[in-house]
This record gives C-alpha cells, structure tokens and sequence, in this order.
C-alpha cells in the first residue's frame, strides 16, 4: 500500500487484515487501522498524549527537541527496549505503543522483580495488537525509567511464551500518556518532552 499521512506519503508498506473489533470495543471508539512498525520504520512519530495529536517527521530531517530527554533505549530486531526499574530491581522491556498498560511483566520477570509476594492480584484486561487480554494486576510502589519515577502503578502480569528472546515485560502507553514521546525507530531513538500545561 501507499498510505498519505497529511502531507507525507510512505509508499510501499505491507499490509495485514485484523479483527480490530475487539481493541475498537476496548477503546471505546473506531479503529479502522493501526500504524505499524513499517510507518514507524520510515518515518519519525512525534506522539502528543496530553494534547491528542501525532506530527509525523522525515528521519533524515529530524532532530530531537532541545528540551526533550533521550532514553537509552537500544534498537533489538524492529523494536525498542528500555531499561526500566521496578520497586529498585532493573530488567528491559519493549517499548509497546499498542499496549495500554503502563507496564506488563511475564510471571517469571513480576517474580524475580518481587511483585508476586503475597500482595493483592487483581483481574483485568489491557488492550494490546492481538485484542484484548484478561490477567493479573499487581500494584508495584515505583517504576523508573529514563531518569522519571512513577508511584503506585498497576504491573500486569502475563505468561510469555517460553520462546528465546521474548522481552520480559512491555512499556506501554499508560506510562506515557502524559508527555510528549518522539520514536525514532529506524534510529533507535526515543525521546520524551514534558508537555505544556
């Protein structure tokens, strides 16, 4: 497909056909389609939670923001990962803009992070690309990541798959929602800038 997004067209892009029902029910609105990573490999997305807008960049043209923060994020395959701490313990995670969640974690990682303790589990579901999935929620004290603390967030708790190379955890949009995020996949790169008041 050729797909004009404002005034950029990306051409070439493959495309798949999804049952996006169950993630439009979940989001309470229409998705026609999802962006995916052959958009965000092209381009550069400059994601405006607070204030409901996307700005797409040409990467070649694109610097980041004198105020924005870059994380250490690390380009593995076609995704990012991000060094993130949970309650004091460091694992890496995927970055995961079609995750709701702030963060999701396997059993195996939640367990090593001391999360599955004897604390509360709850049940609830977190939209994600396959749809919508139903599972364990714990409620970790402090999650870091890139110099910012966040306090008593909801940790989803997932069995992964025991396939090499599967990433421990997903840092979602619950996470982000209050900044400004620049994805720079096709460099690596990711950035925040704290959003106007």
């Amino acid at each position: 497909l050729d797909v004009t997004l404002g005034r950029l067209t990306v051409r070439d892009l493959r495309a798949a056909s999804l049952a996006l029902g169950p993630i439009a029910q979940a989001a309470g609105r229409p998705v026609p389609l999802i962006l995916g990573q052959d958009v965000l490999q092209a381009l550069v997305v400059e994601i405006d939670f607070p204030g409901r807008r996307l700005r797409f960049h040409r990467s070649a043209r694109y610097a980041a923001p004198e105020d924005a923060t870059t994380l250490a994020a690390r380009r593995v395959g076609r995704a990012l990962h991000l060094p993130v701490t949970v309650e004091g313990s460091g694992l890496e995670v995927l970055v995961d803009t079609g995750s709701s969640s702030a963060l999701a974690l396997t059993t195996a990682a939640a367990q090593a992070a001391g999360l599955l303790d004897g604390r509360p589990v709850r049940t609830r579901q977190s939209v994600v690309l396959g749809g919508v999935v139903e599972g364990g929620v714990v409620r970790a004290e402090h999650i870091g990541f890139g110099g910012l603390e966040l306090r008593d967030v909801d940790v989803h708790v997932f069995t992964g798959p025991p396939a090499p190379g599967f990433p421990k955890g997903l840092l979602g949009v619950g996470a982000l929602r209050r900044r400004r995020v620049v994805l720079d996949l096709a460099r690596g790169g990711l950035h925040l800038v704290e959003a106007e008041a």
